[in-house]
């Protein structure tokens, strides 16, 4: 199941569209500052060192970032412990809900 899904959401995060949010073609719009994607864009590389797996995305692109799944982020690092308010997805397998 988790290969599938991870497959699935890898495909269609690829296709999203950045730009101006004033285009409809347009689904992933500026973050609000350049600082912030910097930010975002730390916090994935951040990631990446400790051992995450980039799937897809990642980069910046001035204030736009790509929409970016990682699976494997460890909770100690500030993208498995606090919120992105960015276009990320952590993916991580279990075995049951205590996990």
């Amino acid at each position: 199941l988790y290969e599938e899904l991870a497959k699935r959401l890898k495909e269609e995060t690829a296709k999203l569209t950045m730009g101006d949010p004033l285009d409809e073609q347009t689904f992933l719009g500026p973050l609000i500052t350049e600082e912030d994607a910097q930010r975002v864009e730390n916090w994935i590389e951040e990631a990446i060192q400790d051992g995450a797996k980039l799937l897809v995305g990642g980069r910046r692109h001035g204030v736009l970032m790509e929409g970016t799944i990682l699976e494997n982020v460890g909770r100690t690092t500030r993208l498995g412990s606090r919120e992105v308010f960015g276009p990320v997805c952590c993916l991580s397998k279990f075995n049951d809900i205590k996990e």
